[in-house]
């Protein structure tokens, strides 16, 4: 199924609306929808009756909402553009060229793990060639394709971006002894309980819709005397409680503790900063580079999370930490 321009937009009006807990009307999605599309904004006239034709939204005393399906679409939308977008970052000689600069060795990262980080995170979970691991969020693979070509270990990757997966499958067919990777869902991942010796989870359970949830199943699908590794970089409103940058207040120490999982913390937090100040240099380093090779796009993206990052660092309202758990 498809959706226009006008559609596109209602919908991420109502969801975002909804999320701020302010009615979602009429009169409130025109107010958001000038505001943020400005000379953009698409007239919503149809948009209306066709979404709630495909059961898309729906409207109840002149307030909307979207459904399930609607979520799991617009999930499943923005899963493909991240692919194609992971799967061109590959492709892409400057972006190796980035990788290398910024985290330390090319493995075609697209997180805020340099290998300073990786080889703690190793050295922590002791993985090794005996040892089954799920990596959450998987991308492309690549990360999950050093850890194993370095510990022999078996390592299953899932993620929700089927382009990024395929990808991963395709490059590494001659592993297959021992790397698997797995179009899945991070909401619902679906596997028996005590599959896993080890599970990590590196910058993505921010997308998770219910975190308390994930690691509960997290914790179900790992076996007895288990462990947990976790990358989890903390960011505050302006007007935000700075106590829930603490290593043991963030939202996930706290997701860790309902599900009663006590856990170690390493720091890295002014590592987190000097990453988004040095990504920001090194792409604009390489924008000309970028540009020849026809990857403006990849320039852009990068500079836009930089920038978007560097307000948080800025203000000292960002903080990073390696969390292990051990069952």
């Amino acid at each position: 199924m498809k959706i226009n321009k006008a559609e596109e937009q209602l919908l991420s009006l109502i969801k975002g609306i909804g999320r701020s807990g302010r009615k979602v009307t009429k009169e409130s999605i025109s107010v958001a929808g000038e505001r943020h599309y400005k000379d953009t904004f698409s007239n919503l006239s149809s948009a209306y009756k066709s979404l709630i034709q495909k059961k898309f939204i729906k409207e109840l005393n002149e307030e909307y909402s979207i459904t399930n399906e609607a979520s799991k679409f617009l999930k499943k939308q923005k899963a493909d553009g991240f692919g194609k977008m992971l799967v061109q970052k590959e492709n892409s000689q400057v972006y190796g060229k980035f990788c290398k600069m910024l985290y330390g060795k090319n493995i075609s990262q697209f997180n805020m793990m340099n290998m300073e980080q990786l080889y703690k995170l190793l050295e922590l979970l002791e993985i090794n060639e005996n040892i089954k691991v799920l990596d959450i969020g998987c991308a492309t693979g690549t990360i999950a394709e050093f850890i194993s070509d370095k510990t022999k270990a078996k390592i299953t990757g899932v993620d929700f971006a089927e382009t990024a997966i395929k990808w991963a499958q395709d490059r590494t067919q001659s592993k297959q002894d021992r790397l698997k990777f797995i179009t899945m869902d991070m909401d619902e991942l679906d596997f028996p309980q005590n599959s896993f010796d080890t599970i990590i989870a590196i910058d993505t359970l921010y997308f998770v819709e219910d975190l308390n949830k994930t690691i509960q199943k997290m914790k179900e699908i790992l076996k007895k005397n288990g462990k947990l590794g976790i990358f989890f970089s903390q960011m505050i409103k302006p007007d935000g409680d700075k106590e829930i940058l603490l290593p043991d207040k963030t939202q996930l120490a706290q997701a860790l503790k309902k599900n009663n999982l006590k856990f170690r913390t390493w720091d890295f937090t002014e590592s987190e900063k000097e990453f988004w100040k040095k990504s920001q240099n090194i792409a604009r380093t390489l924008k000309n580079e970028f540009e020849k090779e026809g990857n403006s796009y990849i320039y852009e993206s990068r500079i836009n999370e930089a920038k978007s990052i560097l307000k948080f660092v800025d203000s000292d309202r960002i903080s990073r930490y390696l969390y292990i758990v051990n069952l």
